[in-house]
């Protein structure tokens, strides 16, 4: 085995154990959404932990990996500077260049779907929030904010209704 097959399978290995840290991502990611919805906020605060160790460690993947596509940069013979996996695969003979597009197109789809995830947890924390903001300055008639509708027009203030000031 050469260096360039030795190099390029180092990278395959290294991009098959952050498509496992992605699927795990994405479990954790599921969970969090079944959480949400069922509005458990105990089993919410307990999951991220695990949510930020999974961040921490998709971090320290993401630039070992660029150290690994350097590598097989030099032994190819090109730049390293900004490469993506299918630059890579257009200089790499067969089998390698196929094997390293189906495993980026893996880490494509599992990236989609754990962007899709993130999105939709998003809003419905971004509504939690805001129905949250709204009792709370419906309760208490404190500053409330500016809020707008979802065609951009200015919502009045809704403050103050529930609690009367009894004296």
């Amino acid at each position: 085995m050469n260096t360039l097959d030795r190099q390029v399978t180092k990278l395959l290995q290294h991009l098959a154990i952050e498509e496992q840290l992605l699927q795990k991502a994405l479990k954790q990611l599921s969970y969090l959404h079944e959480v949400l919805l069922r509005g458990d906020l105990q089993a919410l605060v307990a999951a991220q932990p695990t949510g930020e160790e999974l961040a921490a460690e998709l971090r320290q993947l993401q630039s070992e990996r660029q150290v690994v596509i350097e590598q097989v940069c030099i032994a190819v013979g090109i730049a390293s500077h900004q490469v993506t996996l299918s630059q890579l695969a257009t200089h790499l003979s067969e089998p390698w260049a196929e094997q390293l597009r189906v495993m980026r197109m893996g880490l494509s789809q599992l990236v989609k779907k754990i962007a899709a995830l993130q999105g939709r947890n998003a809003n419905i924390i971004a509504h939690l929030r805001s129905f949250i903001c709204g009792i709370m300055s419906t309760l208490t008639g404190v500053d409330s904010p500016v809020r707008y509708g979802p065609s951009g027009v200015r919502l009045p203030a809704v403050t103050g209704q529930a609690i009367q000031a009894s004296g």
